[in-house]
């Protein structure tokens, strides 16, 4: 069986793009609320607060946590409805 390399090159990109978080400037002047639901209306794993805290604390910026779960709880309604699953599987 022949791998094609431009399928493992597309997964290679989508694997790493999964994996960055938040620069900078998103760190000090993100809305938290908001970044959360983003992370829930894209049904990313809560576990993804702990990457944005670790990129964060690289420059010295703590997130609040209580307004990421906000925002993350309300996004998360939206991503877990029945056409989005149908969306999803297809």
């Amino acid at each position: 069986m022949k791998i094609n390399p431009l399928i493992v090159l597309a997964s290679l990109v989508l694997v790493l793009n999964g994996c960055k978080t938040l620069n900078k400037d998103e760190c000090q002047t993100g809305d938290w609320e908001t970044i959360g639901y983003g992370d829930g209306l894209k049904g990313e794993l809560r576990t993804r607060v702990v990457q944005h805290r670790e990129a964060c604390a690289k420059h010295g910026v703590k997130i609040d946590l209580q307004s990421y779960n906000t925002g993350y709880d309300a996004g998360l309604v939206l991503y877990c409805q029945a056409g989005n699953g149908y969306k999803m599987g297809l």
